[in-house]
């Protein structure tokens, strides 16, 4: 289920890093078209504009093909003028525009509009395609940029630690591939089939080189990272909040960090804790770290777009987004110590 979250728009400019550190993630960014109703139609007052005003905001899959794009680059980039720093330079500035261009819708829709600012309105609403028209057309530039980025997977040896940003660039990579979406049709249970096992077990081997989830289904994982020899260690504290702090730093020291839930008469649930930060959850109460995983489709519209739009897999969100609040109290969590 959906982090019930409040959305903060974030200001100021975009920092020229990893994707880890962006000012402003994705989910945050309420989707494709806001409409402005006039308080007559609203049944109070006077109306301020003779029509309904359409303000639109870029869709938060550019966002998240542009945090891909940029993540990719990162790790793919030897120098600022080869063809991984100059796409990554140009899709930062994109990037950057897309946060100007949301917080220009929001500061929109806190004002009374008036037929006056219908010129405005318009000129924000082109600016929006134009840099949309701009993310579609980089679209293809994944393809080429995913398969040079698999040139440098997996390590040669297994690793215990890896480089954050190699981290990000996997969880994105495994997004991208299409291999982890969630299975339209349905299984012998009527129940659309996932795979969050199978990304899990695709990002401990090509980002640590690690194959002990080889073959193994979500609770079976639970279970082998249980096992005092299995070369993982829990991650428990009195404190749930502490718990969740902890996990989200050995990530951000580039550890593999594992979040499991094992369910009774199912396969139970898996996602990987990756470099970011910390982010307040209103449906935990309390502030939880980053994941990727591949799990049930989240429908966009929750947050304001497309019903046909939908997210199965995704490279960093939130936990609460991959693990409802009724839930909070039974997940556990392992890093891998050897």
């Amino acid at each position: 289920m959906r982090d019930a979250s409040s959305r903060v728009v974030h200001s100021g400019p975009h920092p020229s890093r990893a994707p880890d550190h962006l000012l402003c993630p994705a989910r945050d960014i309420v989707t494709v078209s806001f409409v402005v109703l006039s308080l007559v139609q609203l049944g109070v007052g006077r109306s301020v504009a003779s029509e309904p005003i359409r303000i639109k905001t870029p869709d938060p899959k550019n966002f998240q093909l542009a945090e891909a794009i940029e993540a990719l680059c990162a790790v793919t980039s030897t120098s600022p003028n080869d063809e991984s720093g100059r796409l990554r330079a140009e899709i930062i500035g994109l990037h950057q525009r897309m946060y100007e261009l949301h917080n220009k819708a929001t500061a929109l829709m806190a004002r009374r509009l008036t037929d006056s600012d219908l010129g405005e309105v318009d000129r924000h609403n082109r600016a929006v395609l134009d840099v949309i028209a701009a993310m579609d057309a980089h679209s293809r530039d994944i393809t080429p940029l995913a398969e040079r980025f698999g040139r440098l997977l997996p390590p040669r040896q297994p690793l215990l630690r890896q480089n954050t940003a190699m981290m990000g660039a996997v969880a994105y990579f495994l997004t991208v591939t299409g291999r982890f979406n969630q299975d339209r049709r349905p299984n012998a249970q009527n129940q659309r089939q996932t795979h969050c096992s199978e990304f899990v077990d695709a990002y401990a081997k090509l980002a640590f080189g690690y194959k002990g989830f080889d073959r193994r289904v979500a609770n079976d994982m639970v279970s082998h990272m249980r096992d005092r020899n299995s070369g993982w260690a829990p991650i428990q504290y009195p404190s749930g909040q502490r718990q969740l702090a902890v996990a989200q730093d050995l990530a951000n020291k580039g550890y593999l960090v594992v979040v499991g839930l094992e369910v009774a008469g199912s396969e139970g649930h898996v996602a990987v804790v990756v470099p970011g930060r910390l982010e307040p959850s209103k449906q935990w109460g309390r502030s939880v770290p980053q994941i990727a995983q591949a799990g049930n489709e989240r429908i966009v519209k929750e947050l304001g777009g497309d019903a046909n739009d939908v997210v199965s897999v995704f490279g960093r969100e939130k936990l609460s987004y991959g693990i409802d609040a009724r839930d909070m109290n039974k997940f556990e969590i392992f890093y891998r110590i050897r």
